[in-house]
């Protein structure tokens, strides 16, 4: 019996993620940021299955999103940018998973949505500074300016932007914050249609 419910588990985890892989395929261009930052909603599977599963579920689907994702469609950036959509959905996705295991109603998910996506603002500043700009531009075998001078070029907020401190301070935090509560909004607009019963199919 146990092990029928691994495998309902692990078939239920990879359908998740194969839909979210298929989703991440479909990106969305907002002209008031750099190109290499796309916004899309593969994230959404994975939030469904933290809240059905719990956290390590959620985790799991974000791993075969971007290994789906990578079959498909290959990578354009050397893996790079499949590695920061991984850590940008799981940082997002913890924190919702954790709260709404203690809160498990709408109110947890709008709570935990707003923790996920300072989260995933946090850390996608941090690792795009520290490590995932530079590693970009390794792998483009461009300076890190080259990046500035694309986000300088932008309209509105793009005359304010000079180094890399500003570039993250002006286009990755309003981006982030912008991708985690339009995830959050969704999961919310949804919810009674797909979480409650995914859970009362999940105790059957």
């Amino acid at each position: 019996m146990e092990r029928r419910t691994n495998l309902d588990y692990l078939i239920k985890v990879a359908i998740l993620g194969a839909i979210a892989g298929a989703i991440m395929m479909m990106k969305l261009k907002i002209p008031i940021f750099p190109f290499f930052l796309s916004l899309d909603f593969s994230d959404i599977p994975a939030v469904v299955g933290a809240l059905v599963f719990g956290p390590v579920a959620g985790v799991l689907i974000q791993g075969v999103k971007i290994i789906t994702n990578l079959l498909f469609q290959g990578s354009f950036t050397f893996g790079v940018g499949e590695l920061a959509n991984f850590i940008s959905g799981i940082s997002f996705i913890i924190p919702l998973a954790l709260i709404y295991k203690k809160i498990s109603t709408p109110k947890g998910v709008l709570l935990g949505g707003l923790i996920g996506a300072l989260s995933m603002t946090f850390v996608m500043c941090v690792s795009n500074y520290f490590f995932f700009i530079p590693l970009y531009a390794k792998a483009y075998g461009v300076d890190i300016q080259y990046f500035v001078d694309v986000a300088a070029a932008l309209p509105f907020w793009g005359k304010y932007i000079h180094d890399l401190k500003d570039m993250i301070l002006i286009n990755f935090v309003p981006f982030n914050m912008i991708k985690g509560l339009s995830i959050m909004a969704i999961t919310l607009l949804s919810y009674k249609f797909i979480i409650p019963p995914l859970q009362r199919m999940q105790r059957r």
